[in-house]
């Protein structure tokens, strides 16, 4: 929708109707107004165009305020789909596969019109493969490691290992990059390498177990305290700068969440009203899993202002323990 026309089009429509921005206003109209009549404006430029198509990337994590409007947004997108006037032949929307998502793209009144692909069913073992080569070669210009360890870096039966473990999983693969690249990367590759090859049952593919021995891999006397505050940081409403969570714990948590880093973006100290987030909500999932939970509840009994705080720039964290800790 960046290109000029549909922008046009779009800013038309919202100064003939304003409330349009509004939550009040249906998401049927919202559609029809900003997606489909700007899609129509551009069916004139796009007309000699084959197979356009619409990108909708984790669609599990717009679901903050649950997942009773995932089935009616399904049925709208289709709409564009019917609607002939609208320059649109394919929808292309990723997820985690969650019970009720999947029951909405298997809802008979979509038809044939939805096709659902797992990704496991794609084989991305060569893909993985390039990515990792390419996060290895920026490693090693980085770090300047032409001093420290001769090419090829990795070792070809390292980078073999690394991508099979992987099993086609980007965020596999990702995670392991920022793990080695936070520090000593000629240090922690052979680390990384030795634990994927320790157990090979527990760690094909499994992210969860990446993240379990990135986490018994920090001192115990620095990971304890920083468990207790990471597993209430992922599970806030809204992410918080470093400088919300001091005043929210009266605890410089940036400190304590500095050995998680390759799990979390923390930002610099110059930075310090940029939030503190989560790579990716697996972790999430996985600290949910995990026995740290009971950390969380007991955290929330020392801190009652959890239940209810405002930051100064006014953002709010859920007032009941379901915005701390995952039910």
């Amino acid at each position: 929708m960046a290109h000029h026309i549909a922008q046009e089009a779009i800013e038309k429509a919202i100064a003939a109707d304003p409330a349009l921005l509004s939550p009040e206003k249906s998401p049927r109209d919202r559609l029809e107004k900003l997606l489909i009549e700007p899609l129509r404006e551009l069916a004139y430029v796009w007309e000699d165009k084959v197979g356009m198509s619409i990108i909708l990337d984790a669609l599990d994590e717009g679901t903050a305020s649950g997942l009773h409007h995932i089935g009616p947004f399904i049925s709208l997108l289709v709409r564009l789909i019917r609607d002939e006037s609208v320059p649109i032949h394919n929808i292309i929307i990723t997820s985690r596969v969650w019970p009720s998502i999947r029951a909405a793209m298997r809802s008979h009144a979509l038809g044939d019109l939805v096709k659902i692909v797992q990704v496991e069913d794609y084989d991305s073992h060569e893909d993985i493969g390039h990515f990792f080569r390419d996060g290895f070669d920026r490693i090693y210009d980085e770090f300047d490691l032409p001093t420290v360890c001769p090419k090829p870096w990795p070792a070809p039966d390292d980078l073999t290992t690394l991508s099979e473990r992987a099993n086609g999983r980007f965020i596999f693969a990702a995670t392991i990059l920022r793990f080695i690249r936070q520090d000593e990367p000629y240090n922690r590759l052979p680390l990384v390498c030795s634990m994927l090859r320790g157990n090979v049952e527990e760690v094909w593919g499994d992210v969860h177990h990446l993240y379990a021995s990135i986490i018994d891999g920090i001192e115990s006397l620095h990971r304890d305290d920083g468990l207790k505050y990471l597993s209430v940081v992922v599970n806030l409403a809204e992410p918080l700068s470093p400088s919300d969570l001091r005043r929210l714990f009266g605890v410089d948590v940036r400190a304590l969440l500095l050995p998680f880093s390759a799990l979390v973006s923390i930002p610099a100290p110059e930075s310090p009203d940029m939030p503190i987030q989560t790579y990716h909500n697996s972790l999430r999932d996985f600290l949910h899993d995990w026995h740290i939970r009971k950390m969380a509840v007991a955290l929330l009994g020392t801190y009652p202002s959890l239940r209810c705080h405002k930051s100064e720039d006014k953002r709010r964290v859920r007032q009941d323990a379901a915005g701390f800790v995952t039910s």
